[in-house]
Order: C-alpha cells, then sequence, then structure tokens
C-alpha cells in the first residue's frame, strides 16, 4: 500500500519524477531490460497477482497520465477504411505493452492515478481478527517471560513490565484479559492474601 518515486528517463532529454505506488513501480523496472513485456511476462516478472496486475496496467495506460502502451490495441476502421481512433478494452492475457517515449507533461513531478485495492468490509473485520489474534500470543509470551524472570510480581509492576516489551499500543482491558487467560491456564496464579499480587507457576 506504500508509494514510490521513479526516476523515469523515456528520452534523454524528457525525465520526469513519477509518484506511483509500489505495484505500479515494480512493473515500470521490468521494462528496464525490455522494450516490449507480453501482460503474461509482467505478471511472471512482477510475481502480482492477476487483479493486482490488471488494475495497475489500467492506471499505467489511462489516457491522462500514459506512461505505458497498450500496443496490442488495433484501431477501429471507418467504413471508407480509414483508421479511426482507438478504443480501449479490458486489459488482458492478449496485451502487450511498451513505455510511452512521447510521454509529456508540463511538471516535473507527476502523480500517477493509484488504483489501490479496496478493501470490503468483511475483509477488513478479518484482518483486525487477526491482528488482534496474534497480539494476544505477543502478550501472552512478554507476560510468561516477565514473570519467569520476576516469579512474583504486583499486577501495576507486571504491566509496566509488559507494556516496555511489546511493540504496538496496548489496550490494558486486553493485558487484564490475557492476565485472567493465563491464570486459567496455570501459568500463573494470584497470591492467597493480595489479589493484586501474582505468582509464577513453574
Amino acid at each position: 500500500m506504500g508509494t514510490a518515486l521513479v526516476n523515469a528517463r523515456f528520452t534523454p532529454e524528457n525525465v520526469k519524477l513519477l509518484d506511483m505506488s509500489c505495484s505500479q513501480a515494480l512493473i515500470l523496472l521490468a521494462f528496464n531490460d525490455n522494450e516490449s513485456l507480453s501482460y503474461a511476462q509482467i505478471k511472471e516478472i512482477t510475481g502480482l497477482s492477476e487483479n493486482e496486475v490488471k488494475r495497475q496496467l489500467v492506471a499505467l495506460t489511462m489516457a491522462d497520465h500514459q506512461v505505458l502502451i497498450q500496443t496490442s490495441l488495433k484501431p477501429e476502421e471507418t467504413k471508407g477504411g480509414d483508421s479511426k481512433k482507438v478504443v480501449r478494452r479490458a486489459i488482458g492475457p492478449q496485451d502487450t505493452f511498451e513505455v510511452n517515449t512521447l510521454f509529456s507533461a508540463k511538471l516535473k513531478r507527476i502523480a500517477i492515478n493509484q488504483m489501490q485495492k479496496k478493501e470490503s468490509h468483511k475483509e477488513t473485520e478479518e484482518v483486525h481478527e487477526k491482528v488482534l489474534s496474534d497480539r494476544k500470543y505477543l502478550i501472552d509470551a512478554a507476560v510468561v517471560r516477565t514473570m519467569k524472570a520476576r516469579l512474583r510480581l504486583s499486577q501495576t509492576d507486571l504491566i509496566a513490565e509488559v507494556i516496555k516489551l511489546v511493540r504496538f499500543p496496548l489496550d490494558i482491558a486486553v493485558l487484564k484479559q490475557r492476565l485472567e487467560c493465563l491464570i486459567d491456564s496455570d501459568y500463573m496464579r494470584r497470591d492467597d492474601n493480595d489479589r493484586a499480587l501474582f505468582h509464577y507457576v513453574a
């Protein structure tokens, strides 16, 4: 989801600084050693998914900042046989591309249209749940490591130690839930006389 600044030399005299997505930059880099590339070659060289390749090739061949030319497109013909304007169609495996050496723009630095993937609400929730699940294990490991080293700690000191160990913002409520889970799993126990004091269970 990041961006990159690419120093693009269309001709020796025509050099532009392109502000683009990392996927777009990856596609352009493939043309350093190739004048023309097929859709299949671009997909193989970059290792990008089918949807990502299509999405970024559309952005790179758009008329407003046409960095690449879809060379497999053929001009539509009029009734008299004269060539008409090129009609765009969906990009696919049948296409080939080359760098647009006639690329022109008034500005030295140009922002290329970035067609990033829009995550659905369901996908966002799944990613969030995965992150929370991974963090639970990291919190548990930090608590056990601390308790194993110190053997007994007050809740306040334990929370302070765990916050130092983990590398992400820690929700205290989540940490307290993890403490209860570790108590239930017999990794630690509360003191019989002081509920705010924990003992490591070897």
